[in-house]
Parts: C-alpha cells; structure tokens; sequence
C-alpha cells in the first residue's frame, strides 16, 4: 500500500478538487484521531495515508 505523510494530504487533494473549498490540515488531523479518516501512526509518532484519497473526500463530502 502506498501511503502519503498527513502534511501532504491538503495539496494532493487540491490536485483531485480544485475548485472546492477544502479541510485544512487540523481538520483532517481531527477526522484521523476521532476515526473518521483511515491513518497508520508511524514508530516516530507522524500520521500517514493512503495515497487514495477517497475515504478522506467521502468524509469531507468531496466529489471529483
């Protein structure tokens, strides 16, 4: 499985839809505690994941 590092996630969804509003890094870090958004904790305490976006579009009600 690929994955991508929690930081990325916003300019790779900006890749997938430009033209909406979309979450910040907090409120995607807070989907991803709460359990909302799949993430894997990596040994050194960052947050990844996977590099499809969809689970994290279909939270946010995002459509491409």
């Amino acid at each position: 499985m690929k994955t991508i590092a929690l930081p990325k996630v916003p300019r790779e969804l900006r890749k997938l839809v430009p033209d909406k509003p979309l979450p910040s890094y907090r409120e995607v870090y807070t989907a991803i505690l709460n359990g909302h958004v799949p993430a894997e904790q990596q040994p050194n305490g960052r947050w990844r994941v996977d590099s499809d976006l969809t689970p994290i579009m279909q939270h946010f009600g995002l459509t491409t």
